[in-house]
Parts: C-alpha cells; sequence; structure tokens
C-alpha cells in the first residue's frame, strides 16, 4: 500500500511539474534563406506561456536578389519579432526591393511586445501592429546607398493600441513615407527621415500624455501631426528647405515646437483647439507662410494660449486668429527680413492677426525694409504692441471695445500708421522716428 501511495504521489508530482514546464514553454522560430519570392509565414499562439520569439532574416548586405519576398508574423502573448532583410547598418550595394513584411502583436494586460524590422532596399512595405500593453515597435529602412535600379522611395507603418507604446522608426535615403498610430495613454512616436528629401512624415496619436518627435532632413518633406488629448508635446525640425508641416489636435496644456529651414517656400499650419497650449514656430529662409487658426470646443472659445511665431528672411507671411470670445492669449511675432507681412497675403483669407476675446495680448516685432502689418482686436483689455524697424513700414490696428491699448513704434523713414479704436478709455500711442 505504501509503495502504492508513493508512486501515486511520484506521478502526481511528476505530472505537476510536466504541466508547469509546458505551461511555460516558450516558442521559438528562427529562419534563414536567400533568393527571391520567398513566402514566409510565422503564426506563434500561448497566451499563458513565457513567451514566443520568431527570428528571421533574408540575407546580408551585399548579397543579390532578396526581392519580392512576403513575411508575415502573428504572436499572441508576450512577444518578440525580428525582421532582418538586408542589413542597413552596412553600407551597400545591397538589392532588397519590393518586399512585405507584416509583424502583428497581441498581448495582453502586463505583457511586453516588442517587434523589429530592418530593411536596405527600395520600395519595400513595413507594416507593425502591436495590440496590448508596453509594446515596443522598431523599424530601420534604408534605400540603397549609390543607385537601386528603378526602385524608389519605402513605405513603413506603425500602429499601436494599448498604454506606455513607443514606436521609432529611422529612414534613410528617400523618397519614403511613414505613418506612426498610436491610440492608448502614455505614448511615444520617434520618427527620423534622413539624407534624401521628398519625404512623408504622418503621426497621429488619440489619448493622453503623448510625445512626438520627427526631424526631416534634405528637401520638399512633410510632417503632418494630429493630437488629442492634454499635456501632449510636439517636436518638429524640418531642415535645409522647401517643407511642409501641419499641426492639428484638441487639448490642454499642450507644448507644440517647430523648426524649418534653411531654404526656400516653407509652409506651416497650426490648428489648434484647447486651453493653455505653448506653441514655438521658427522659419528660416524666404518665401515663407505661417497659419494658425485656434478654434475650442466650449462654445468655439480658447483661453491662456501662447503662441510665438518667429521668421528669418524675405517675403515672409503670418497670419492667423482666435475664436470669438477667446480670452487671456498671447501672440508674439517677430520677422527678420525684407518684404515681411503679418497680414493675410497669399495664405488664407484671414487678415493678419484677428483676436476676438478679452485680455489678450499681441506684439508684432519687423525689423527689416517694406514692413507691412495689419491686425485687428475686438473686445475688452485688449493690448496691441507693433514695433517695426525698416524703411516704409506700414501698420494698421484696429481695436473695438474699451479700455483697449495701442502703441506703434516705427523706424526709418517713410512710416504709416493708422490706428482705429471704437469704445470707451482707450489708450493709443503712436512714436515714428
Amino acid at each position: 500500500t505504501n509503495l502504492r501511495t508513493m508512486k501515486k504521489v511520484l506521478l502526481t508530482a511528476f505530472a505537476l511539474v510536466l504541466g508547469v514546464s509546458l505551461a511555460l514553454a516558450q516558442n521559438k522560430s528562427s529562419e534563414n534563406t536567400f533568393g527571391s519570392n520567398n513566402n514566409t509565414s510565422v503564426s506563434q499562439t500561448a497566451t499563458n506561456a513565457v513567451g514566443n520569439t520568431s527570428s528571421i532574416n533574408l540575407g546580408d548586405a551585399g548579397n543579390a536578389g532578396n526581392d519580392f519576398n512576403t513575411i508575415s508574423v502573428t504572436q499572441e502573448g508576450e512577444n518578440t519579432s525580428d525582421v532582418l532583410i538586408n542589413d542597413p547598418a552596412t553600407a551597400g550595394p545591397a538589392t532588397a526591393s519590393f518586399n512585405s513584411v507584416t509583424v502583428e502583436q497581441n498581448g495582453g494586460e502586463g505583457s511586453a511586445n516588442a517587434a523589429s524590422v530592418k530593411i536596405e532596399g527600395g520600395d519595400n512595405t513595413t507594416f507593425q501592429d502591436q495590440d496590448g500593453f508596453g509594446n515596443n515597435a522598431e523599424i530601420g529602412i534604408s534605400r540603397t546607398y549609390g543607385t537601386q535600379g528603378n526602385a524608389t522611395g519605402n513605405d513603413h507603418t506603425q500602429i499601436q493600441t494599448g498604454d506606455n507604446n513607443q514606436a521609432r522608426a529611422r529612414a534613410f535615403n528617400g523618397p519614403n513615407d511613414g505613418l506612426q498610430e498610436q491610440i492608448g495613454n502614455a505614448n511615444t512616436s520617434d520618427l527620423l527621415q534622413t539624407q534624401g528629401g521628398d519625404n512623408t512624415a504622418t503621426l497621429r496619436q488619440l489619448g493622453n500624455n503623448n510625445d512626438v518627435d520627427v526631424e526631416q532632413f534634405k528637401d520638399d518633406n512633410e510632417a503632418q501631426v494630429t493630437q488629442n488629448g492634454d499635456a501632449n508635446i510636439t517636436s518638429v525640425t524640418q531642415l535645409v528647405g522647401d517643407q511642409r508641416f501641419v499641426q492639428r489636435g484638441f487639448g490642454d496644456g499642450n507644448i507644440i515646437s517647430s523648426t524649418q529651414g534653411v531654404g526656400t517656400g516653407n509652409n506651416a499650419v497650426l490648428e489648434m483647439g484647447g486651453d493653455a497650449n505653448v506653441v514655438t514656430v521658427n522659419q528660416a529662409g524666404s518665401d515663407n507662410q505661417l497659419f494658425f487658426d485656434f478654434q475650442g470646443t466650449n462654445s468655439n472659445r480658447v483661453s491662456s494660449n501662447v503662441v510665438g511665431l518667429d521668421q528669418v528672411g524675405d517675403n515672409n507671411t503670418i497670419s492667423g486668429d482666435f475664436a470669438s470670445g477667446s480670452t487671456s492669449n498671447t501672440v508674439s511675432v517677430m520677422q527678420q527680413g525684407n518684404d515681411n507681412d503679418v497680414t493675410s497675403g497669399s495664405m488664407f483669407a484671414q487678415d493678419g492677426v484677428f483676436i476676438n476675446g478679452n485680455t489678450n495680448t499681441m506684439t508684432i516685432d519687423q525689423l527689416g525694409n517694406g514692413n507691412s502689418s495689419i491686425n485687428s482686436m475686438v473686445g475688452n483689455d485688449n493690448v496691441g504692441d507693433i514695433n517695426q524697424n525698416g524703411t516704409g513700414n506700414e501698420s494698421i490696428l484696429g481695436q473695438m471695445g474699451d479700455m483697449n491699448n495701442a502703441s506703434v513704434t516705427q523706424g526709418s523713414m517713410d512710416n504709416i500708421s493708422n490706428i482705429m479704436q471704437t469704445g470707451n478709455t482707450n489708450n493709443a500711442t503712436v512714436n515714428q522716428q
């Protein structure tokens, strides 16, 4: 009887150990191949496992013929996926073109999914989709150094749904098209496009505490950022020239920073809704254009926003407005160069800076020749301050309401100032030197 009991105990213990080991087993997949027209598919499902691991390597830099391959990786659990098609860290000549890579990871709460795709070549498409918590997605993609035949740019897309997401993309030798979309909280989006122009970056974050960092080098690039939520941070740097930046979003306490230049034909559009946002835009070069539009959700009113706009160069244009009833907003404009305009110009149908509300502050500084400033303020306790230092300056400032203050200072010769005030207890000061 004792022997039978001991045997049952041992068998039971062995079964428990086996069961635990199976439950904690880790699925692993590894594939190394070379050539073209391959179809690789990996599917791993182990929701109770320690984690799934997939590694796919289609050749290293210098191996020719890694073209027209299709790779698909699907994982459920705590997952890790690595895909390498020629190493972009190594200079070519490599010919990895017209490849398609799709990685989908679905992890439950507390999971830490990681996806990495690196490609050297052109005309490749990369798609990463992570659904879960603590996700990390990384893409490194580069069109081949030097010539790549008829191969053009690459498309790279990263989509994350969940909390604490991190998306990072590095694209070289454009034109490349990049998309990063994050739905959740505490998201971080980082995208670099360099060593080639004509790139497009689209970043969308729907949630709170989002962080976007975009860097585009060379010319003819476009960046579009959309953020909905509070306490978001956006930093966009576009160097060389002919850049376009569009920022859209609703929320409070956001920080937006954009730098464009040095070059010609830069364009920035800001369409914001919310309160207590801080916006800074710097454009360096010629023929720069900037437009801002603040429209809130609370009867379209916005308040306590701080907007700083700086243009250095020739033929600069700035225009924009705050929605009716907006209060306690501050606008500062600095233009350094020739033929500067704070007016509608060739931008949208808005005449200079237009503010409708109370206790708003507007400061316009123009340093150069042939400056023009046309601005309107409707409401009470508003302050308008215009400073022009150049030849042939023109300032038009209209204020409607009570207890408004207007100040115009013009240096040099041939200056024109026109102040129109309607209401009671208004103050106007004009100083022409």
